[in-house]
């Protein structure tokens, strides 16, 4: 087996990783992406049918938009 290749910055998240990481619905991220009000993915596997995005693309636009509420989500380490 290989060893992981993604770093603590580019960890791969779903809609559910990415709800759990703001505090908020499946949903809403859902909405934020058919809104446009969300990045690109950074990624899709599955045939399309799955979108990635890294953590860091993640956490720089919850900190742009106002919704990383009281600086809950740690800022992005640098490897």
């Amino acid at each position: 087996m290989k060893s992981n290749p993604w770093t603590s910055k580019q960890s791969p998240l779903g809609v559910h990783e990415i709800a759990d990481l703001l505090g908020c619905s499946r949903q809403s991220v859902s909405s934020w992406q058919v809104r446009k009000q969300f990045p690109e993915p950074d990624g899709v596997v599955g045939g399309g049918k799955v979108r990635l995005w890294k953590r860091e693309s993640v956490v720089n636009w919850a900190n742009a938009t106002g919704r990383n509420k009281k600086g809950a989500i740690a800022q992005v380490e640098v490897n």
